[in-house]
């Protein structure tokens, strides 16, 4: 089943809906360092069109004072068109916080979530991209605030591509 909507945006279905998906098989420890390094697994080839990215971290810290600062790294080509939705969930699945925030129109901005220490976390990034030159994109992150106790993006984080029509 396909959806059309104004604008040209197509939605397909459930089944098969992801292009592309990469997920983690182990744990990514970051600890006493503030610049941001591309993370060894998230991250997808992007054809030209317009492309939806979904990332699902799963990240812990038993740090008081945890967070995580992160960006994307892209080719010179890939455009952000739309706002990214932060949803953070703690250990028992209860919702303690959602956080919303929109991005400046560049890829490399830095963006600093504060996470619940020793708890996992759930954070969810949307983006809406249009891409003119196929291209690399590249999930980066590093404590906001040096700590000696890592912080962790936990082994089955994602990212995922679909790509929405041109």
């Amino acid at each position: 089943m396909s959806i059309s909507l104004a604008g040209g945006l197509s939605l397909g279905g459930a089944a098969g809906y992801w292009d592309q998906e990469v997920s983690k098989a182990a744990d990514t420890p970051r600890d006493t360092t503030i610049v941001r390094v591309v993370d060894p697994d998230l991250f997808l080839p992007l054809a030209i069109g317009r492309q939806l990215i979904e990332l699902n971290l799963l990240c812990g810290c038993a740090s008081a004072t945890p967070d995580i600062r992160w960006a994307f790294a892209e080719a010179d080509s890939l455009v952000i068109t739309a706002a990214s939705f932060f949803f953070r969930m703690d250990s028992q699945g209860t919702l303690p916080s959602v956080e919303t925030t929109a991005f400046d129109g560049t890829v490399d901005q830095s963006v600093i979530l504060q996470i619940g220490a020793g708890l996992q976390n759930f954070v969810n990034i949307q983006l809406v991209c249009t891409v003119t030159t196929a291209g690399t994109l590249q999930f980066r992150w590093a404590q906001n605030a040096s700590n000696a106790t890592p912080t962790i993006v936990l082994a089955n984080s994602n990212m995922k591509s679909h790509r929405m029509g041109d």
